[in-house]
């Protein structure tokens, strides 16, 4: 009996990830040659293009996207040396680093397992537990893009993996293993580990607690010590880097705008955003709908449905064999993350990676007795279509014709010119694909002492380009132009425009766009039915869109179509007013500065 109901565990679980795989497949044989989160992935890419073609190593590394000295370190970078240096010059780097990643979700896989099995959770169990993260479609998207996200989550389940190994084994050479894993995870993604390290922080914590209470405490002094090592020295070590890393940045004029002090409030979030019942909500929903698929709507319900319908929920020491200290323990952890980086979990939904994980856990052990084998198999299905969809929108939601069209325009300009973009900052697209070095700004102001001090940086760097995104820019890109020399402009569109030197026009490919234009029409469209006060939501039909639903709030229209997937489009800064007839697009871009 038990051999059968652990080879059904096998049997789903393999053939999930073969489906999951399908699923990969299928997305990267329809994309082109851009990321589905580009702007995220090409950050990272361009720091692992130029570890190739620059030889920059672990500290020195750069991201040539804000000015001379091209250096602006957020996390320290194993992830992208890793993959610099299985690319080279052979192998294309956009598919080694997302097979690189994929590398890491199957490590983390594995690693689950194990840790499953020390926690004595069946094999059969243990197999349904893997099926339902290797599905999952938050971790599915990611496990195959250019990104820190899959390497981080792996050093981090290791380090826990360890640690509770250390505490079973309590050999000295685990203890250091932990450590090493828990260093490693920090300097990948601090983000990341916090979720873990506030977990096993606690877990030491509640250790102390007991012991004092049947007064041992003298007695495990020395154990405790050890076991306070596996969270000190990662945090010190992570804490050393981002020292480093904010000293490096300072030497950029606009550097200093992206060190950790910079950037606090964008990392830890406002008081108002933390108690923001909305915000939370919409948190929530999106998450269990990126755990769990489509289907993770009705979870919030089943649970709330298993503890109204048994009682003694409050009283059991177990639910389905699993100790319920361990369940609730794991259910926090996955808000240690929200509640500590709120602002980042909110704007980014790749964060959640970090303890998403630890939400599938309890509410696998919670709502087993309800998931019968079909309803698992469709738990299962769900989160791969979901899954899909997933994929599909981002892939159409963060492709930007505009960018294409820039590089296209550019991309043949010999390599030692470098160029500036007036109207980005962090997103990496344009200098990636280009291979060209940039100083990206939003600055508008030609006297801004910064901007003045970036600009002088570049004048022995051979800049050959100007990029204006938007005509929002065009004075202090006029300006840029004279103090430069490029004398030469071509209008892309009647927004969007390009300086360059005369002697490059044989390199560049000049044509115009409308995009701009478009998207003008496409959002006027949609929100001029918003033409008065108050909250509101519209729904509406059409061929090319099929099914948008589009809410209004507190300034903020809440966006989704099938076409662009989820939108947030800002009412002050988008330029909508009570009687306008357009969108102005020439909006800065909320950015992921940090970690």
């Amino acid at each position: 009996m038990e051999t059968t109901k652990n080879n059904r565990g096998i049997v789903i679980f393999s053939l999930t990830v073969i489906a999951a795989i399908f699923i990969l497949v299928i997305i990267y044989a329809k994309q082109h040659e851009y990321f589905y989160v580009s702007q995220r992935e090409t950050q990272t890419a361009i720091s692992s293009y130029y570890m190739i073609h620059e030889d920059t190593g672990l500290f020195d590394y750069i991201t040539p996207v804000s000015g001379y000295p091209w250096a602006i370190p957020f996390e320290f970078p194993i992830y992208q040396y890793i993959a610099a240096r299985i690319a080279g010059n052979l192998l294309p780097l956009n598919e080694v680093g997302r097979v690189l990643s994929l590398l890491f979700f199957m490590g983390t896989l594995f690693i689950c397992f194990r840790l499953l099995r020390q926690l004595e959770v069946s094999l059969d169990q243990s197999f349904l537990l893997l099926a339902l993260l290797a599905s999952s479609p938050i971790y599915l998207s990611y496990s195959f893009s250019f990104t820190i996200e899959t390497t981080a989550l792996f050093f981090a389940v290791l380090y826990l993996y360890l640690y509770i190994l250390y505490l079973k084994k309590k050999h000295p050479v685990t203890l250091i293993l932990a450590i090493g894993a828990g260093i490693l995870a920090i300097l990948t993604k601090t983000t990341t580990w916090v979720v873990i390290g506030g977990l096993i922080a606690v877990v030491i914590a509640w250790g102390i607690f007991q012991k004092i209470k049947e007064k041992q405490f003298r007695v495990h002094f020395k154990d405790f010590i050890y076991q306070s090592l596996v969270v000190i020295i990662p945090l010190i070590s992570g804490y050393l880097w981002t020292l480093y890393a904010d000293s490096v940045k300072m030497a950029n004029p606009l550097g200093a705008l992206a060190t950790s002090s910079a950037l606090q409030s964008w990392t830890y979030g406002t008081i108002a955003q933390k108690f923001s019942i909305f915000q939370w909500f919409y948190f929530l929903v999106r998450s269990f709908i990126g755990i769990f698929g489509i289907m993770g709507i009705l979870i919030p319900f089943l649970l709330l449905y298993r503890y109204l319908k048994k009682r003694k929920f409050n009283r059991d020491k177990k639910i389905n064999g699993i100790d319920k200290k361990l369940l609730l323990l794991t259910a926090a952890t996955f808000f240690i993350g929200p509640v500590i980086f709120t602002n980042l979990y909110f704007e980014h939904d790749y964060y959640v990676i970090a303890g998403g994980l630890f939400l599938i856990f309890p509410v696998y052990f919670i709502l087993k007795d309800h998931f019968k084998k079909f309803l698992f198999i469709l738990l299962i299905v769900s989160n791969l279509i979901t899954a899909y969809f997933y994929l599909y929108l981002k892939q159409v939601n963060y492709y930007n014709p505009l960018n294409q069209h820039i590089v296209n325009t550019i991309k043949q300009v010999p390599g030692e010119y470098s160029l500036i973009v007036f109207g980005a900052t962090f997103d990496s697209f344009i200098p990636y694909y280009s291979h060209k070095k940039a100083l990206q700004t939003n600055s508008d102001d030609f006297s801004d002492n910064t901007f003045q001090e970036a600009l002088k940086n570049m004048k022995d760097k051979n800049v050959g380009l100007i990029v204006v995104k938007s005509n929002t820019y065009d004075k202090i890109a006029a300006l840029t132009a004279s103090e430069l020399g490029l004398s030469e402009r071509f209008e892309i569109n009647n927004k969007v425009s390009i300086y360059y030197n005369p002697g490059l026009k044989a390199f560049l490919n000049l044509e115009t766009i409308d995009t701009g234009d478009i998207a003008n029409r496409r959002l006027a469209k949609f929100l001029k039915q918003f033409n008065a006060h108050g909250n509101r939501v519209i729904i509406s039909f059409d061929s090319e869109h099929l099914f948008s639903v589009v809410y209004y709030r507190n300034g903020n229209f809440y966006m989704f179509d099938f076409k662009n997937g989820f939108q947030v489009l800002d009412y002050k800064r988008y330029g909508f007013g009570p009687k306008s007839k357009e969108i102005k697009l020439d909006v800065k871009d909320k950015r992921d500065s940090g970690q």
